[in-house]
């Protein structure tokens, strides 16, 4: 059962469309819009709405437990980090911790709910 515990949450400008890109990651463009992060690279949250355009008002969680959208299977309790697409992984040693998925993913893009770490 997916489930999220909402903690803080703000509102960001969308760069682009990001309609189809609910509960996953999101990262800050150098004009401080909501983009998709890059592989591997911090967040400052997870999309709570889907926004349809650029401009348009993101929610995004800051931290807490949030429903997150999964890249491949996680077990539970597995560290996990954000691939190119905002999607969540289980860690490398190479990429930076995000969270922790505290119910396992099946499979690419299950729901699961995550932990929010803050970076």
């Amino acid at each position: 059962m997916t489930y999220e515990i909402p903690g803080q949450q703000v509102t960001i400008d969308s760069s682009a469309d990001l309609s189809l890109d609910q509960f996953l990651g999101i990262a800050l463009d150098s004009s401080g819009n909501a983009v998709l992060p890059a592989a591997g690279t911090r967040i400052v949250g997870v999309l709570q709405n889907k926004p349809a355009a650029a401009g348009r008002a993101c929610t995004v969680m800051l931290n807490g437990i949030t429903k997150a959208r999964a890249g491949e299977a996680i077990p539970a309790g597995s560290l996990v980090s954000v691939d190119v697409d905002g999607r969540f992984l289980v860690q490398d040693s190479t990429e930076l911790v995000v969270g922790m998925a505290l119910e396992a993913a099946v499979n690419a893009n299950d729901l699961f709910p995550m932990r929010l770490y803050e970076n």
